[in-house]
């Protein structure tokens, strides 16, 4: 009998010490997935891993500059994106887009197409002659310059399933 409970007990070690080397080669296996450029500190914010992710209107930065550009050939860093003339509100178009990009469920085409859908919903009921210019100027400005942000949305939400992955796996504490 005590020959039994001690075997028992070095099957108990073995299985547990097998279980540990699995778990160490499933984590690492999983550590060298890690999507190229994904930090494995802290994970982006995504719509995905982020409860206070929001989208942020009509932004700012280099979109404020090309809208600009596109309408009066100069960077104006006054224009406010969301609201650019009398009567032309188009923060809901704006952050419809930006949830677009971020969530990833749709091409980045049907995204603009949208995204210009919507602003000319709001021209629509606009009393605003010059709604309409804008609402070309933001659809051509995300059509020249969305790529680099659409692909690094793609990318973030790659890295945030993976720091989600390696949660869930207990992997990210190894």
């Amino acid at each position: 009998m005590v020959i039994e409970a001690g075997w028992s007990t070095i099957f108990d070690q073995i299985s547990e010490n097998d279980a540990q080397l699995d778990r160490n080669a499933f984590c690492q296996n999983m550590r060298s997935s890690r999507p190229s450029g994904c930090s494995t500190g802290t994970a982006p914010s995504t719509p995905i891993n982020d409860p206070n992710w929001a989208p942020n209107g009509c932004g700012g930065g280099s979109l404020s500059a090309a809208i600009a550009s596109i309408l009066v050939g100069i960077p104006l860093p006054w224009l406010n994106l969301n609201h650019p003339a009398t009567d032309v509100v188009f923060t809901p178009a704006c952050n419809d887009h930006d949830s677009c990009y971020a969530f990833g469920e749709a091409s980045r085409l049907t995204c603009d197409t949208n995204f210009s859908t919507a602003m000319g919903l709001t021209c629509n009921t606009s009393e605003n002659p010059t709604c309409s210019s804008y609402q070309s100027a933001y659809h051509l400005a995300v059509r020249q310059f969305g790529a680099s942000p659409y692909a690094q949305w793609a990318a973030d939400r790659q890295c945030a399933t993976w720091h989600i992955e390696m949660e869930a796996n207990n992997c990210a504490k190894q």
